[in-house]
């Protein structure tokens, strides 16, 4: 059997939290990844990351 979501991918979860006894990240997959994503670059303003200043994007200038 095939997992037709694998092509989703799998990532930290949203915000970064540990749990269980070896402190191991808790991740997410699936849809639930990606809408977690992209709550990240919607609500980062580009030079908000010193690291990486052109993530992010600048929907807060269109939001009225």
């Amino acid at each position: 059997m095939t997992d037709d979501n694998a092509f989703l991918g799998t990532g930290w979860a949203f915000p970064p939290h540990f749990q269980g006894p070896d402190r191991h990240a808790v991740m997410s997959s699936d849809s639930q990844d990606i809408e977690q994503s992209l709550t990240i670059l919607l609500s980062t303003t580009p030079g908000e990351r010193p690291m990486v200043p052109d993530f992010g994007c600048r929907i807060h200038q269109f939001v009225f």
